[in-house]
C-alpha cells in the first residue's frame, strides 16, 4: 500500500513540476514589470500603454489605451508598474511633458524595456527594470533615464 501510494504521489509531482515549468514561461502567469523612481521635488504625471502580441488588428499589434499615473514620492520615492502576461507584451512605452511651467505639452515619449516576473510572486520595488525622472541643471526640462539614480 505505502509503496503503490509512493509511486502516486511520485507521478503527480513529476506531473505538476511539468506543468509548472511549462506554464511559467507562458504569458498568463508572469507580469512586466518597470519601477519609476522620481529624483526631482514636484509630483508628475505620466501616462504608460502597452503593445501585446496576442492583440493583433488587421494593422498589426495593438497599443493599449494611455494610462495616466501620478507619482506622488518626490525626492527619490518610486512607484513600479506592473502588467500581467508579461511574455505577450511586445513594448512598453511611457509619455510625459518634457517642459515645466509653460502650460503647454511638449511630449516626450520612450520604449521601457522591462522585467518578467512570475505572476504569484509579490512585487517589489527592485523587481522593476528601473528608470528616473531628473531635471536638467536650469530646472526646467525634464526627463526619464535609466537606473535608480
Amino acid at each position: 500500500m505505502n509503496i503503490m501510494r509512493t509511486v502516486v504521489l511520485l507521478v503527480v509531482a513529476i506531473f505538476f513540476s511539468d506543468f509548472v515549468s511549462e506554464t511559467s514561461a507562458k504569458s498568463p502567469l508572469v507580469r512586466a514589470v518597470v519601477t519609476i523612481y522620481n529624483r526631482t521635488s514636484v509630483h508628475l504625471d505620466y501616462q504608460l500603454r502597452v503593445l501585446r502580441n496576442d492583440s493583433i488588428s488587421e494593422e498589426g499589434p495593438k497599443w493599449s489605451d494611455w494610462k495616466t499615473r501620478h507619482h506622488a514620492h518626490p525626492n527619490g520615492g518610486y512607484m513600479w508598474h506592473s502588467f500581467i502576461a508579461g511574455n505577450n507584451i511586445e513594448k512598453i512605452e511611457i509619455r510625459f511633458d518634457r517642459i515645466g511651467g509653460d502650460d503647454i505639452f511638449t511630449e516626450k515619449k520612450y520604449n521601457l524595456p522591462f522585467n518578467v516576473v512570475r505572476k504569484f510572486e509579490d512585487i517589489m520595488e527592485r523587481d522593476g527594470r528601473p528608470y528616473c525622472f531628473r531635471f536638467d541643471a536650469g530646472g526646467r526640462l525634464l526627463d526619464l533615464k535609466t537606473g535608480r539614480r
